[in-house]
């Protein structure tokens, strides 16, 4: 009798397997990194996105010296998804300023999974 399901379980547990939402990999600045002014953010991701689904937002969240720096959002860049379809680059038109930032992203994969996160770190 499992000779004979064994082909069926395996039958069934493939397609979940091919709609696997996609996973972030690795990322520029990495997560609670220290960096210098980056001139770009970089999200790399294991499965290919679909184009035109990818939104970010860069939140300076705390500026040297301001104790009750409040939110702010950094509007000077574009999204621009990399000829793989794996890699989401938001390139900055100037480098950011010191101080704490968030970065809050969501993309669709290719299998029409939406995927969201957030990054937070230092420019020194």
């Amino acid at each position: 009798m499992l000779k004979l399901l064994a082909p069926l379980l395996i039958a069934l547990a493939l397609p979940a397997a091919a709609y696997a939402a996609a996973k972030v990999v690795d990322t520029y600045p990495t997560a609670n990194a220290a960096v210098k002014p980056p001139g770009k953010i970089i999200l790399n991701f294991d499965a290919p996105l679909k184009p035109g689904t990818a939104g970010a937002e860069i939140i300076m969240t705390a500026m040297p010296g301001m104790t009750d720096h409040p939110p702010m959002a950094i509007k000077a860049f574009t999204n621009e998804l990399a000829n793989d379809k794996k890699t989401l680059v938001l390139k900055l038109k100037n480098p950011l300023p010191v101080g704490s930032y968030t970065i809050r992203w969501g993309v669709t994969d290719e299998s029409g999974a939406p995927l969201k996160g957030s990054i937070d770190f230092r420019v020194e």
